[in-house]
């Protein structure tokens, strides 16, 4: 079956101009997706140098040669741009022009003087193309950190056109340098590339829609200052892990640890703040297990749930990150921090996560009595009328436990 070439081509520069206007569009209604903006910019001008090609002959080659080449060159810089600004990478305006204007000035020269210089035009326009998109794809591969599902799909797509492209310098020869004698297979690749990059908007389009529901994510389970789970997110997760330990009959313990201004025994302190907060969280998830979790729970607080572990161990992790913080506090401010840990085990008040929290609090406030750098391992209250129950301030009995629990692959 053979294609006509201006038809492909004509066809060819409608979707373009088509998806480019429809990204414009989305990237109007949320401007918060940059690389939409520079998406559609792309397509758009991919589109107008399609239609201007497909015109060869119909309009002066000043228009169909001299001005499509070098848009088609800068559309595919716009898609290595697209790609830039997803994962928020400065523009690079001389890159971005440079072989365009490279192509200019070779066309420039003399045909009658390098005989070669329409086939090199030819060559210097594909390699400028193929150099683009595989900039593009190494700038996807740069931000898969972020585990996002269509990167690879998105890769796949575009070195699927960087391929047809290859196949398309490989078919430049001087016999068919001229536009008018070309491969019977070159509406085939043309064809390749058009269904390449609209699977290529498609998927960024899908990829900038994984990104808003990750900011969503994060906006709901994580704390904005310190990037730790917040106190909802912490619920869920220690709920499931509590239960976990439960049914496996295996310790877990709760330790609760508290960044103060204040001190009982008086004395300067450093003022806590979310630089503070935010180094803390930083140095004390580095220590931490694959199955440990560790989030903040309030202004200067955080909880850490540690699995298989017994209230001596618990003691233990409550010293060591007083240490930790401690040093590293003096290593960035004269001022002494005022850290206090309370930890309770199951082994002491059982699978419940009320009654640890709820320990573990009593076993902050008792630290928090005896000063600055103290931790403290729950004491079970004598059964004596009138003693002091853990107190109840921060963690209400009608405070509901949320029954919202975040995807499994979250990360911790």
């Amino acid at each position: 079956m053979s294609l006509h070439y201006t038809t492909v081509l004509s066809v060819s520069a409608a979707i373009a101009v088509t998806q480019g206007a429809f990204l414009l569009l989305l990237w109007g209604l949320d401007r918060r997706s940059r690389a939409l903006r520079w998406w559609a910019a792309a397509f758009l001008a991919m589109g107008c140098a399609l239609v201007l090609v497909s015109a060869h002959g119909s309009l002066p080659s000043f228009f169909s040669v001299y001005v499509s080449a070098p848009l088609m060159i800068l559309a595919y810089a716009l898609v290595w741009q697209a790609t830039r600004s997803f994962d928020g990478r400065p523009v690079n305006p001389l890159l971005l022009i440079a072989p365009a204007l490279l192509w200019l000035g070779q066309s420039a020269l003399d045909p009658n003087v390098l005989y070669w210089a329409a086939l090199s035009r030819r060559h210097l326009l594909v390699i400028a193309i193929i150099g683009y998109l595989v900039l593009a794809i190494v700038e996807i591969w740069r931000g898969r950190s972020d585990r996002l599902g269509s990167r690879l799909l998105l890769a796949l797509a575009l070195g699927a056109a960087a391929f047809s492209f290859v196949l398309r310098l490989l078919s430049v020869d001087p016999g068919t340098a001229s536009l008018a004698d070309r491969p019977d297979w070159s509406p085939w690749l043309t064809l390749l590339t058009m269904v390449s990059m609209s699977a290529a908007a498609a998927l960024a389009l899908a990829l900038a829609k994984e990104r808003m529901q990750q900011m969503e994510f994060a906006h709901i389970y994580l704390d904005p200052a310190t990037g730790a789970l917040n106190l909802g997110s912490f619920l869920s997760h220690a709920a499931r892990l509590v239960a976990g330990q439960m049914k496996d009959r295996k310790p877990v313990s709760l330790l609760l640890m508290h960044l103060g201004d204040e001190s009982t025994r008086g004395g300067v302190h450093r003022k806590i703040d979310d630089d503070d907060l935010r180094a803390f969280y930083d140095q004390a998830v580095t220590r931490l297990r694959p199955t440990d979790l560790l989030a903040r729970v309030g202004a200067q607080n955080f909880a850490l749930v540690v699995p298989n572990v017994g209230p001596a161990q618990a003691r233990e992790i409550g010293e060591r990150t007083v240490r930790m913080a401690q040093e590293w506090a003096a290593a960035t401010d004269p001022s002494p921090l005022t850290m206090t840990v309370g930890a309770v085990c199951s082994s002491q008040v059982g699978y419940d996560l009320r009654s640890l929290i709820l320990a573990a609090d009593a076993a902050v406030e008792e630290a928090k009595e005896n000063g600055p750098g103290s931790v403290c391992l729950y004491r079970a209250p004598p059964a004596e009328a009138g003693v002091r129950k853990p107190p109840l301030s921060r963690w209400p009995e009608t405070a509901p436990i949320p029954v919202s629990v975040p995807p499994a692959d979250f990360p911790r």
